[in-house]
């Protein structure tokens, strides 16, 4: 099933959260207890505020109105550090299923006719904004059964970006479309510079979006959906955030993603 992208993030906040660049990390500085005292010390209302030091391998938050930070993609805190994690990273509300190398190959993109989202050059697809959804939920008109025809979980490592491209690449048919996208692995970056790789495990249809959009407007509320935008699997959204979230206008903004040009076997179009 399509996927509807929900709630966005509020259009009189991203010019300045777009425009204000990440504060710098000082990779010399130590990791012990003296810089967790820093922590939550510095008010913000986004992470461009914050200037305090974080340790090797972490980036800053902005979190309650409170500076902090956040372990990278890749890393656990550990021993007052952050430190290279094993296949499994940890989450707030457990494993995420990582994307593992050796189930990963070439996705021969150029001789599979993929074009969409800046395949044939490696482009970002840059200014985009990433919500998250549930697999199985009627709030997300999920049902445990994704547009590529495969079952999946909160759990999994997958994103949905707009089905609306993919199937224009493909005249319009699903079957083609989902054969070639589905499975693809993307490197996304949150504009405070956390990385997490993921996979194309569904696709959120855009038109549905803009007739919410609109409602929410009209409601008071204004809401903004750049071409790009991604919705992202509840437990994965957790790495990019930093932490998991049941609060639906809690969205990264600014963020940049493109494909790596290879495929996770294991999440091709009608695999499960």
């Amino acid at each position: 099933m399509s996927r509807t992208l929900y709630h966005l993030a509020c259009l009189s906040l991203v010019p300045a959260l777009l425009q204000a660049a990440p504060a710098p990390v000082d990779s010399s500085l130590g990791q012990g207890v003296s810089v967790l005292k820093t922590r939550g010390s510095q008010s913000c209302r986004h992470v461009a505020q914050c200037t305090q030091a974080v340790p090797r391998n972490a980036v800053q938050t902005c979190k309650g109105g409170k500076c902090g930070f956040a372990c990278k993609s890749g890393y656990t805190w550990k021993d007052k550090k952050c430190q290279a994690a094993s296949s499994g990273q940890a989450t707030s509300g457990g494993t995420l299923l990582t994307a593992a190398a050796g189930h990963m190959v070439d996705a021969k993109l150029a001789s599979s006719g993929i074009t969409g989202f800046k395949a044939q050059s490696n482009g970002w697809n840059t200014n985009a904004i990433a919500s998250w959804f549930r697999t199985d939920s009627s709030q997300d008109s999920t049902n445990g059964h994704s547009w590529c025809y495969n079952e999946y979980d909160d759990s999994l490592p997958g994103f949905a970006p707009d089905v609306s491209v993919m199937l224009a690449n493909f005249g319009g048919s699903n079957v083609p479309a989902g054969q070639a996208y589905c499975g693809l692995e993307a490197e996304v970056v949150t504009a405070d510079g956390r990385t997490v790789n993921l996979i194309i495990m569904d696709g959120f249809d855009s038109k549905v979006s803009f007739a919410m959009h609109f409602q929410q407007s009209i409601l008071g509320r204004t809401w903004v959906r750049t071409p790009a935008s991604i919705d992202v699997i509840y437990k994965a959204f957790g790495l990019l955030h930093g932490s998991t979230t049941n609060d639906k206008d809690t969205v990264e903004l600014g963020v940049k993603w493109r494909l790596t040009g290879r495929r996770d076997s294991r999440y091709t179009f009608n695999s499960s």
